[in-house]
């Protein structure tokens, strides 16, 4: 709750408050809750691996359109995965999360984002009223998705998480993009600080972009991240000039095999990239043919030395 979603139907329940007859009585069900709060030692109560507290409770009773909240709620709580992302990934601050095997346990549950599934339900429930409400427990959620993601280079659902902006009000979007922007400006100081010598670590460091898929998400980025992705890919783009035999790098080929995926760049920086897809591909072929004039090369010598062999034992 606050800035962090926690579903109130999973207290409710717990409180024994039926919320399938709506609307609830409400001061009864403050009531109750009141009195769960009260016989806790510490003042939060934990259920499941989720903590409440009383002042997230009462601030959302106190909400103008409590019964269509409540009504949201309960449609969310429904589908576990739609909840899961909302509560995990919306989830910043651990006391929420009433252990560390928990916070554990929670991030292996729900790192396989289904996203048909999700945009379904959110479609269904969407109205200028929830996202009124939930536009903010969105961008913390959306945050968090893209954060996890982007750490395990997992490129698919980086991009599947790009919808949830259509749910996000504008003043929440910075919020919900953070992390990419983050990581973009992080690995375009990595490339600043890269020289001939240390390239090779600088590499390492940048496997996110080694690893196939990237560029998908990278032609959907949303509006606000155009210009800092033209910043990388013109950084990414400079890598390739500190190696003189670019084929035999296997990360720069990764790289530039993406690159030339990337849809919406200007006349110059797609020639540029261009440019290097023919230089590649030019040290690739050259390379190759070197290695096969090579073994060429070395099997007519072993076949003039067994012919020379042979003449020999026949006396000739």
């Amino acid at each position: 709750m606050e800035n962090n979603y926690i579903n109130i139907i999973r207290l409710f329940d717990h409180c024994n408050i039926d919320v399938e007859r709506l609307p609830i009585e409400t001061s009864r069900a403050l009531k109750i809750i009141k009195a769960e709060f009260a016989a806790s030692p510490n003042g939060l109560l934990t259920i499941g691996d989720y903590v409440y507290t009383m002042q997230g409770v009462v601030k959302l009773f106190e909400q103008p359109n409590f019964e269509q909240i409540i009504i949201w709620e309960k449609e969310i709580y429904e589908n576990e995965f739609v909840n899961g992302i909302l509560e995990f990934n919306g989830t910043r601050n651990l006391e929420q999360v009433s252990s560390d095997d928990n916070l554990s346990n929670l991030d292996s549950k729900y790192h396989n984002y289904q996203w048909p599934n999700f945009y379904k339900v959110l479609k269904a429930l969407v109205s200028d009223e929830f996202i009124n409400y939930f536009s903010l427990y969105l961008s913390y959620a959306m945050s968090g998705v893209v954060k996890r993601c982007l750490v395990k280079n997992d490129h698919e659902n980086t991009m599947g998480s790009f919808g949830i902006i259509a749910y996000i009000k504008p003043e929440h979007r910075d919020l919900a993009l953070q992390p990419i922007r983050l990581f973009f400006i992080d690995s375009i100081n990595i490339i600043k600080n890269t020289n001939q010598e240390n390239i090779n670590l600088s590499l390492k460091r940048l496997q996110h972009f080694v690893v196939q898929g990237w560029y998908k998400y990278f032609n959907r980025l949303p509006p606000e991240l155009i210009e800092l992705r033209y910043d990388l890919i013109k950084s990414l783009m400079s890598l390739f000039s500190f190696n003189k035999k670019i084929a035999w790098h296997s990360d720069l080929i990764a790289i530039e095999r993406q690159l030339i995926q990337l849809k919406g760049l200007d006349e110059e920086l797609l020639s540029e990239i261009y440019y290097f897809h023919d230089l590649i591909n030019y040290e690739i072929v050259s390379k190759s043919s070197k290695r096969l004039f090579i073994k060429r090369t070395f099997i007519i010598i072993i076949l003039m030395l067994l012919l020379i062999y042979v003449l020999a034992l026949l006396g000739l």
